[in-house]
Parts: C-alpha cells; sequence; structure tokens
C-alpha cells in the first residue's frame, strides 16, 4: 500500500520529469532555429558578396562610359579622370561633413557608462571597507 508521503515523492518525480523533458523539447527547438539561421546567414553573406562584386563592376563601368563621354565631347582623358575624382573628392569631403563627425550635443562617447562604473567602483569600496 502506497503512503502519502510515496505518492507525494512520485508526483514531485512526475513534475520534474515533464519539466525535465519540456526543458530538453525547448532546448531541441533552439538548437534546430540556431542551426536553421546560421545557414540563412551564411547564405546571405554569399549572396551579399555576390551583389557588391556585381555593384562595383557596374559602378566601375559607368565610370568608364562618363571618361569615355568626356572624351568624346573633346576632353583629353586625363582630364575627364581629373573631373571624376573631383566630383568623388567633393562627395566624399560633403558626406564627411555631414554625417562623418559626432554630434557635440551628444557629449563625449560612453560617458554615462564611464560615469556608472566610476559610481559601481566607489559603491564596492564602501562595501568592502
Amino acid at each position: 500500500m502506497e503512503t502519502p508521503n510515496d505518492s507525494s515523492s512520485t508526483r514531485s518525480r512526475s513534475v520534474l520529469a515533464d519539466v525535465t523533458a519540456m526543458l530538453e523539447d525547448h532546448m531541441d527547438l533552439a538548437a534546430l532555429e540556431t542551426q536553421y539561421e546560421v545557414e540563412q546567414a551564411g547564405r546571405r553573406s554569399v549572396a551579399f558578396g555576390i551583389i557588391f562584386m556585381l555593384a562595383l563592376a557596374a559602378f566601375l563601368l559607368v565610370q568608364v562610359s562618363v571618361i569615355y563621354g568626356l572624351s568624346a565631347l573633346g576632353m583629353p582623358v586625363w582630364g575627364a579622370c581629373l573631373v571624376m575624382a573631383s566630383v568623388y573628392a567633393l562627395s566624399a569631403i560633403a558626406i564627411f561633413v555631414r554625417w562623418g563627425r559626432r554630434d557635440a550635443r551628444i557629449g563625449p562617447a560612453f560617458a554615462a557608462t564611464r560615469r556608472e562604473m566610476g559610481e559601481t567602483v566607489q559603491w564596492m569600496q564602501k562595501i568592502f571597507s
């Protein structure tokens, strides 16, 4: 005959086994999803590499076409190349001026982190002293 303690112990083991099985199922699912996502990330990386190479080739061909067009208008090839280089240099400067610098209103990088770290160190020194 089963005592009340045996029944409680059996139920506890059953609940523990159910929880353990559920956690194992979750871990299996997470591992499967992680494997899938890693495979997808690899495929996307390869696709982006190919896209980058094709876009670079298209960009270079457009540049050759522009230089050829300028030279067909009577400009020497070196002059056409100089015009293109100047356009790129001015574009780079404009992009840097607009988006290349840190906003002064934000303050130095990681200022809040440094402040919090200092306060945490002081708090720990106070506890251990």
